[in-house]
């Protein structure tokens, strides 16, 4: 747009064309391939899970994470002892939700309220 002395929108929405056509000549790549290798979206498909930033932690003892300095806990009604350091994947999407998954199971979670401690800096659990 520069180049082509432009510098307001109303000047540039007539110039898109032009540009367009000169971008698609200059960097137009022909496929190896005419076969469209697209699939149909399965209704087992879960879209809003696989579209979320996902990392994996390691459940303490007392089966808790952190996660972005908040502390998790997993409710479970198995014995603790069972879920003690394994891997989970904690999922969070666009707005913030976060999801604890175990084998690809939603977990039941908890939030643990923290403060900050005067010595070193670390987190405490607060009773409540």
């Amino acid at each position: 747009m520069r180049l082509a002395g432009i510098s307001v929108i109303e000047e540039a929405n007539p110039w898109l064309p032009t540009f367009m056509a000169d971008f698609n000549t200059r960097f137009d790549v022909v496929p190896h391939s005419s076969h469209d290798a697209h699939r149909p979206l399965l209704s087992t498909d879960d879209l809003d899970r696989r579209f979320t930033w996902q990392e994996t932690r390691t459940l303490s003892k007392n089966l808790t994470l952190k996660f972005k300095k908040v502390i998790y806990r997993i409710q479970s009604k198995r014995p603790t002892y069972a879920m003690r350091n394994v891997a989970v994947t904690v999922c969070e999407n666009e707005r913030g939700n976060i999801e604890i998954l175990y084998r690809d199971h939603s977990l039941p979670i908890q939030h643990l309220p923290q403060t900050s401690t005067k010595s070193g800096g670390g987190y405490t659990q607060v009773p409540g």
